[in-house]
């Protein structure tokens, strides 16, 4: 990605979750690495694809349900789903929620 000046990442890459954060986050776990702008880009644009899937189909349950708000247990329905199940493998939600 070539620099423009004034412009940030966020914005040149038109995603809504910012990749500097993803940076820190990484960094903060794995230590001292050397992270390229694409690869943080193409990371945060992956991640910001599976929550949007995860929330879409939390929603629909929800209003399957006729729910007026979207809780916990629909979120653990909708990482029940078989598409979902891939991306989001080996994750729980604690019990002792009810409201997400």
């Amino acid at each position: 990605m070539g620099r423009l000046p004034g412009v940030s990442v966020v914005r040149r890459s038109g995603l809504i979750l910012p990749p500097g954060r993803i940076r820190r986050e990484i960094l903060k776990s794995r230590g001292t690495i050397k992270i390229s702008q694409d690869f943080l880009v193409a990371t945060t644009a992956v991640t910001e694809f599976a929550l949007r899937k995860l929330l879409e189909r939390a929603k629909a349950i929800a209003t399957q349900e006729q729910s007026e708000e979207v809780e916990k247990r629909h979120l653990a329905k909708a990482l029940c789903d078989e598409f979902l199940a891939l991306i989001f493998r080996g994750i729980y939600l604690p019990a002792n929620t009810d409201k997400v």
